[in-house]
């Protein structure tokens, strides 16, 4: 229940628990100054600090606000991020000490511990606070701004805290988690504001235009991948039609089906890190019309100044809202191409597998019906030289007068006539032979015939006492369509 705390300043657990001090490590903070009026305006005072000592130097010199509603102060502070495992935006260059200065001089509010340690979409928050002892009127705007981190994970993601003084028309602001590309960019984008008074709602802006690209960046690279996918997977299809074995190509279509899954749902939550940033960009334009027409409602040339600086700022958050949601629906459009593309690849793996299922099953049927042929055959010789080669053998050799087993003197052991036997023996054989081979094939064709003819009639014929209404599947139909083997 901290957030119910009408404190200002951190507490000494929130400067010691929540922020990750790193006091020794590489220092780069850079700040921007600038002062200007009516009657005059200063260039943009930039510094660089590399060392804890020097920044702390800086900061215990900077004067509280002093400033008028004519006399403008600007002032920014940008943290560069650390490099190493586990560095967050958070995590500083220096001690509590120098934390605790930071806190106190640039009117860091208590709310932003509310921000530390999350894993969270987009959050954009802002409240009115007053600063200074009790009664006083001293009022300001406090802005927190953060990326989304739960959607977008890149390591790119920063945090603003500003504050806007009423009475002092005085913004401090500071950043954190900077990197090189995003240190750069204010500075330009600030120099634009010499023709007009700085605006509340100056820092949210400008973090919104850094959220945008940081968004846009990675939708880009997404709809890249998403194109190539899809244009590879159809390639992949083409050669795989064309290849003469289907294992070819599966482990690498494998692969790819793993990185699809992958980019499907990194395109989810970019999508819902979209979603999230329009959000954010919604309560920012209500807020900017809100500060127009209740702050800056005065007739004083301050107020319209501001007005005017409000509109622009309202009108370019509507033009990010509306590109946004072009993103969105581009979203969406992705991931149904990548549901299509992927569905399309399914039914063609599908159909490539019946196919070789239709094959096997056909080889099976042909495979069976030679097993069977050659079994019947095998039952038929193995029957007949069963029954008859004993008792042909025993009655020819004891019937025979070719031999004489008690032969008298001056008569031959062996007839003459035993030519004329092997003669005939071996004709006989062969045209017997011959005469089964063709009556077998001819059987073959005929009931082969048939069976391939009207396969469905010969699956129900063999399988009148099943039910009807289940139709049998590749291996039943085989074995229906056959006779059951039985051994004689």
């Amino acid at each position: 229940m901290a957030w119910m705390s009408q404190r200002n300043e951190f507490s000494e657990d929130n400067l010691s628990n929540l922020f990750h001090l790193n006091p020794g490590s590489e220092c780069d903070i850079r700040t921007i100054s600038w002062c200007k009026s009516e009657s005059s305006a200063t260039e943009p005072e930039l510094k660089r600090f590399t060392s804890e000592e020097e920044y702390r130097s800086w900061v215990t010199q900077c004067r509280e606000p002093s400033g008028t509603l004519t006399n403008h102060t600007l002032v920014l502070v940008m943290h560069a991020r650390l490099e190493g495992e586990n560095m967050k935006w958070s995590s500083l260059p220096y001690g509590k000490e120098t934390l605790r200065q930071t806190c106190q001089k640039l009117k860091q509010h208590r709310s932003l511990a509310h921000f530390i340690g999350r894993t969270s979409t987009g959050l954009f928050q802002n409240r009115m606070v007053k600063w200074g002892p009790e009664g006083s009127s001293d009022q300001s705007f406090v802005y927190h701004c953060r990326s989304d981190t739960e959607s977008v994970r890149t390591p790119d993601d920063i945090t603003i805290s500003s504050t806007f003084m009423l009475d002092s028309s005085t913004t401090l602001a500071v950043m954190y988690g900077c990197t090189p590309r995003v240190m750069k960019r204010p500075e330009g984008w600030l120099k634009q504001l010499k023709g007009h008074d700085f605006h509340p709602m100056t820092f949210p802006i400008i973090f919104a235009e850094l959220e945008r690209d940081r968004l846009l960046d990675v939708f880009s690279l997404q709809n890249t991948q998403v194109h190539q996918r899809i244009l590879h997977m159809e390639t992949m299809i083409k050669q795989d039609s064309m290849q003469e074995h289907y294992s070819l190509g599966i482990q690498e279509m494998t692969r790819k089906d793993c990185d699809s899954t992958k980019l499907w749902i990194e395109i989810s939550t970019l999508k819902g890190g979209l979603g999230s940033f329009k959000t954010q960009l919604e309560s920012m334009s209500r807020h900017s019309r809100m500060l127009s027409d209740t702050v800056f409602k005065g007739p004083d040339s301050t107020c319209i100044s501001q007005r005017v600086a409000g509109d622009k700022i309202a009108a370019r958050l509507e033009e990010m809202i509306a590109e946004i949601e072009g993103k969105i629906v581009a979203c969406d459009g992705l991931l149904g191409g990548m549901t299509l593309s992927m569905k399309i690849e399914s039914n063609y793996y599908t159909r490539r597998d019946a196919d070789a299922n239709k094959n096997i099953a056909e080889s099976n049927i042909e495979i069976a019906y030679d097993a069977k042929r050659d079994s019947h055959h095998m039952q038929t010789m193995s029957f007949l030289g069963m029954m008859f080669l004993p008792g042909t053998f025993f009655a020819t050799m004891f019937s025979m007068s070719f031999f004489r087993f008690d032969p008298s003197e001056g008569t031959p052991l062996i007839s003459p006539w035993i030519g004329i036997y092997i003669g005939l023996t071996t004709l006989c054989t062969f045209l017997v032979h011959l005469s089964w081979k063709r009556y077998t094939k001819k059987e073959d064709d005929r009931r082969r015939a048939a069976d391939w003819s009207d396969p469905e009639k010969a699956v129900s014929s063999q399988s009148s006492g099943s039910n009807p209404s289940t139709p049998p599947t590749p291996s039943t139909a085989c074995t229906q369509i056959l006779p059951p083997y039985t051994r004689d």
